[in-house]
Order: structure tokens, then C-alpha cells, then sequence
């Protein structure tokens, strides 16, 4: 676009959105426009070269509820992201930002307990809510809660459950308190407690490639996390080194976002010659068969390097961190990497003599159309880690008996201890073969995409 007709876009914009704010309390700078709410604040920011920036922080905790940036080009895309961002700001007053869980056997005990805590934090004017479960969805609920309280009766699970959840707040209703009903005790417990939720920052690893690029990639990582819908993104410089990173934060997802995201960046580093992509969904042949990503077509790969003038690589995902294991750890040519989502279904890597192994229609890894027979349904299985131990194990003996790799990778909050999956295989196989099996475990599953997007643009240089 014409550098001066953005200039005045961006201008319009600007008297627009001060036109939409009437009525509202807001601040207005030379070069941003904030919006102070009682929970959180919405920031408008005018950078150079007419990039804007959208963003909506929680004042109650470390926590961006959403954000993106993207240089000006259409008025109506503008206005359109502008309407999401007040969407998502007001939404923050109309839902408590603290989300307690009282969690017993099976619900009942601490469900009045629960009650009574909310008509006091109600009295108090406290925006916390909480919430009583049974133990048995404690693991499928859990993502939608910052404090997680566990009855009397099941506090020997406190540390397991810790253990699974390492980014939440978790502990033991004290027996005095929950014996008693003690609300003020239990509420002051909670309001001390909240000072303790963050984000917590996920394993950083070593890259093991001894190549390097000839320019800079852009590599994009699509997913859902604790209900939002982001977008990773990281510009790697020809040796490897992390010039640029961010993350997006929207309430739905579409091939547009990573147009205007590809576009942006493209414009701000130049120099860029790749683009990978991580999705969910079937990636094959450069189409994207997806229900979560809106828009998604066919030959999704050529219509984002129309528009950047790249060459354009997408992945599946777990294709993606398979390829970021082996950027993370050169030891195996033959392995798998599985990975275990809470709730969801699980998808399957393989690496066969160092190469990442597809198939045909890029079918291969689609574990979840494996015809084995389980206790129960199979996404009500992954939301407790006794589901997902079962789930997991009979998906390693049947990658055992298949390929019978140098090792697995497992990834997944609820998947359990590697030492009870190599005894149990080693078990399993006892009379037929002294089996042993190197099984490792990594928890940053969106790292690895990245790390394997990076992977996948120096394998395409090597061709």
C-alpha cells in the first residue's frame, strides 16, 4: 500500500476509535490511547511505519487476555480487529479473574462450601469465583482455574496433582477450616493465595544442528491453550540466533490473521526467505484440512507465498515437534514422538533412518484411527493420568511392535513416569525378548514446534 494513503488510514482510524469511545474513560497520548478498566486495560499503540498494536492486559494477574499487531492496510480489517479487542475488554468485567476450585471425592461435600465462599467474595467485591468438582474431571476442568483446592479427605493427592499441573496453585483445604465451614479463614487463604498465580515460563532447549541458513525464517505455530487461540511466531537469523518473537492472542483463529501476521513481519524484516507453519489438522501437499483454523483451503501454502514472496513450508504440528526434538537431540535416527493432550486426541512423529515419515495423504501419525480397545472412551481417558497412562501405553506397544524404535519421546501434562512405561513394556515382552527401549520426556510441546519449523526451512536449504 501507498505509504501516504496509510498514513491517512491510520489517522481515521485513530478519530474513529476516540469516536467509539465516547462515553467511555479513556487516556490519549501522542502515540497510544489506553483504556483503564477496573480488571484489566486496553492499550491501542501507534508505532512507526504505521504499525498498531492491540492489546488487553489483567491488572488481577501476569496475563495477556489478548493481543496482536499488524501494520495498516484495509480500514474495515481495522476496524474489525479494534471491535475484537473490546469484545475480549469487556468481556474481563463480565467474568470473575480469579477462578478458585474446591475438588473432593465427588463434588458434594465441597459444592455448599463453595457457595458460601462466593456469597462472600460477593459481599467482599472481590472478582473471584470459585467452583466444587468431583475428583474424577479435576484434570479435564483444570485449565479454567489459577487455584486448585483439594477437601481433607484427598489431600495425600496434593503433591500428584502438583505434579500434573505445575502451572496452577494447588493445595490442601485446611481440616479445621473445611470441618467448621470456617468462610473467613478459607476466603483470606484465597485472597493470600492469589498473589501466587502467574504465567509460568516452559522449558527452554539447546539447539543441536550444526547448519546454518542463508536468511532469515519466519516460523508461525497455531494452537489453542487454556481456551484462547494463539499464534507463536519466531524470526531465526541465519546462524540460528532469535531476532524477533511474539505471541497473538485472539478469540477465533483465521488464514487471514496469518496473512496480516506473514504481511507485517515480511514488511519489518525484509530479508526474510522462508515461512514454515505449524497447524492443526491434516497438512497435506501444502492444503490444510482443518475445523480449527477459519478459511482453511486448499493449496494454503502457495496462497501465502503469493502474498509474501517466500517460500512458503506448513506442517502438521506434531510433525512439527518431531522435527524440534531432532533439532534437540541428535542421539536417534529411528524414534517417536508422541504426544498426549488433555482432552483431546493423541498425534503421533516418526523418524526413520533421520527422516520425518508422512505417508501417503500425510496420514502417517494419525494414531487416533488405531482400532484398540480401552476401558473407556478415549478422550474421557486423557483428562485423568490414569486415562492417559492406559492410552499411552497400549499406543507405545503398538509403535513398538510396528517400527521398534532407538527410543520414544512422550509430551503431555498428564503423561505419566518413563521408568513405569519401560518396565511395563520390558514386562510385556518378557519370554519373547530381553526388551529395553530408551523412552524420554519433554513438556514444552509449542518449543519444539518452533524448533522444528526452524528444522524443517534448513532441510529444505539441504535439497
Amino acid at each position: 500500500m501507498d505509504a501516504f494513503l496509510s498514513d491517512i488510514y491510520v489517522d481515521v482510524f485513530r478519530k474513529w476509535i476516540v469516536g467509539q469511545l465516547q462515553g467511555r474513560e479513556f487516556e490519549e497520548t501522542e502515540d497510544a490511547i489506553r483504556i483503564p478498566m477496573e480488571y484489566c486495560i486496553g492499550e491501542i499503540t501507534f508505532n512507526v511505519f504505521n504499525i498498531i498494536e492491540l492489546r488487553v492486559e489483567s491488572k488481577v494477574k501476569d496475563d495477556i487476555i489478548y493481543y496482536l499487531h499488524f501494520q495498516m492496510q484495509n480500514l474495515a480489517h481495522a476496524t474489525g480487529l479494534f471491535r475484537e479487542m473490546m469484545d475480549a475488554l469487556d468481556a474481563v468485567t463480565l467474568e470473575p479473574q480469579i477462578k478458585a476450585l474446591f475438588c473432593c471425592s465427588g463434588g458434594l461435600t465441597t459444592g455448599f462450601f463453595a457457595q458460601k465462599i462466593n456469597e462472600t467474595m460477593e459481599i467482599l467485591g472481590e472478582s473471584i469465583e470459585v467452583t466444587a468438582v468431583g475428583y474424577g474431571i479435576l484434570y479435564q476442568v483444570a485449565s479454567d482455574y489459577d487455584l486448585i483446592y483439594l477437601a481433607p479427605q484427598i489431600s495425600y493427592e496434593e503433591g500428584k496433582v502438583q505434579q500434573y499441573l505445575p502451572d496452577k496453585v494447588v493445595g490442601t483445604i485446611p481440616a479445621q477450616v473445611f470441618a467448621k465451614y470456617d468462610v473467613k479463614s478459607m476466603v483470606q487463604l484465597i485472597t493470600g493465595d492469589v498473589k501466587k498465580v502467574g504465567r509460568t515460563k516452559g522449558e527452554s532447549y539447546d539447539i543441536n544442528v550444526k547448519n546454518t541458513l542463508t536468511h532469515p525464517v519466519l516460523c508461525i505455530s497455531v494452537y489453542q491453550n487454556n481456551g484462547r487461540n494463539h499464534i507463536d511466531y519466531r524470526i531465526y537469523n541465519p546462524d540460528l540466533s532469535v531476532v524477533d518473537e511474539d505471541t497473538i492472542i485472539k478469540n477465533t483463529i483465521s488464514v487471514r490473521d496469518i496473512e496480516v501476521l506473514i504481511k507485517t513481519e515480511k514488511f519489518m524484516h525484509e530479508d526474510i526467505a522462508k515461512i514454515a507453519v505449524s497447524l492443526p489438522g491434516i497438512v497435506d501437499d501444502g492444503s490444510l484440512y482443518s475445523s480449527f483454523v477459519e478459511g482453511a483451503c486448499e493449496r494454503l501454502d502457495d496462497k501465502l507465498a503469493k502474498i509474501s514472496g517466500c517460500d512458503v513450508i506448513l506442517l502438521n504440528d506434531v510433525n512439527s515437534a518431531t522435527l524440534g526434538y531432532m533439532a534437540m537431540d541428535d542421539r536417534y535416527t529411528d524414534f517417536a514422538f508422541l504426544f498426549q493432550p488433555v482432552n483431546l486426541d493423541a498425534g503421533l512423529g516418526t523418524v526413520a533412518n533421520g527422516r520425518l515419515v508422512t505417508g501417503k495423504y500425510h496420514m502417517a501419525g494419525e494414531v487416533k484411527f488405531l482400532p484398540l480397545s480401552y476401558s473407556a472412551p478415549k478422550l474421557e481417558l486423557s483428562g485423568t493420568p490414569e486415562g492417559a497412562h492406559e492410552l499411552v501405553y497400549k499406543m507405545m506397544m503398538t509403535i513398538v511392535a510396528i517400527n521398534s524404535p532407538q527410543a520414544i519421546v512422550l509430551c503431555g501434562d498428564l503423561v505419566g513416569d518413563t521408568d513405569d512405561y519401560r518396565r511395563e513394556l520390558r514386562e510385556a515382552l518378557t519370554g519373547h525378548i530381553d526388551y529395553d527401549i530408551n523412552i524420554l520426556k519433554v513438556r514444552n510441546f509449542e518449543e519444539c514446534v518452533l524448533l522444528g519449523l526452524m528444522n524443517a526451512c534448513l532441510d529444505r536449504e539441504d535439497k
